[in-house]
């Protein structure tokens, strides 16, 4: 059975400069909207004065959708494409399918071309990586028992019919876990067995800038495979308790409490924090 689809670049979000010289204004696959302008032609106002206590108005900006991405530019000529690059290789339908690195490149190229993108110019803001897999017990089983990412706490962003899904966030990213044969299973999708993703949303470049990652150009160059032991590095800090394995006598049954877990960080006792979650490893292994 393939257990691993190979699916690292999803999301990203940048922005390029002089939208005059690509192929985005007059495209006839887009279709612009005007936003923060009323119908009548005036300007919305934003929550903040200036200094001589004046509203200040939102900037306009035409928008279009595409197949999965969202393509806005500016008066000023300074453009931006977000969204998911692999929904835009499914023309915007989903994105629960094997996309290889590959694949992934091949679609890069064709939305450039597509636009008329220069892939230089085009800065990178935010960047999702992850894998798709086909996880060993039951994807929810999995996401019951994340507790924390580090020391940050999973939070439930949903949990329904239509999908589960599960984050920590950090300053610089997010972690994120979900049901992805539950998310499109929802929508009509037939989807045999459990898929699970694991994600890793970067909100500040610099982790990415350091690998030499700052443009499309720079990601059409790298070996996504050194995304492996990134990913890796970043599961291994879940902490994941696996009852299966517990006898769940006095110490276990502490163990199992996340509310335990969370009252050694608010009395700001990470050292304890960290001494008892060796202990739950080193018992989890034995088992």
């Amino acid at each position: 059975m393939q257990r691993y689809t190979f699916k690292l670049i999803d999301g990203f979000k940048g922005k390029g400069k002089n939208v005059e010289s690509t192929g985005i204004v007059d495209n006839r696959l887009l279709s612009f909207v005007t936003k923060n302008v009323s119908d009548e032609g005036v300007l919305f106002k934003s929550n903040k004065i200036n200094n001589n206590g004046k509203p200040i108005y939102r900037t306009p900006y035409r928008e279009a959708e595409y197949k999965g991405l969202t393509i806005t530019y500016t008066e000023n000529d300074n453009y931006r494409v977000k969204g998911s690059i692999h929904k835009y290789y499914n023309d915007g339908l989903h994105n629960y399918n094997d996309f290889s690195e590959i694949i992934c490149k091949t679609t890069i190229v064709k939305l450039c071309k597509e636009f008329q993108i220069d892939p230089r110019e085009f800065i990178l803001e935010n960047l999702e990586i992850g894998i798709n897999f086909l996880p060993p017990i039951k994807t929810n089983c999995i996401l019951d028992l994340c507790y924390f990412h580090s020391t940050k706490p999973f939070e439930s962003k949903y949990d329904n019919k239509s999908g589960r899904y599960i984050q920590s966030v950090h300053s610089q990213y997010i972690i994120k876990i979900y049901n992805k044969a539950l998310q499109y299973s929802s929508k009509g999708y037939k989807i045999e067995e459990d898929i699970m993703r694991f994600e890793i949303k970067f909100i500040v470049m610099e982790k990415l800038n350091n690998l030499g990652i700052y443009t499309l150009a720079d990601l059409l160059e790298f070996d996504f495979s050194r995304f492996k032991s990134l990913l890796i590095k970043e599961w291994c800090k879940v902490f994941f308790f696996d009852k299966r394995v517990m006898n769940m006598d006095s110490f276990n049954q502490r163990y199992a409490s996340i509310i335990y877990w969370k009252e050694l960080l608010q009395r700001n006792s990470k050292s304890a924090y960290y001494k008892h979650r060796r202990k739950l490893n080193e018992y989890t292994l034995e088992n």
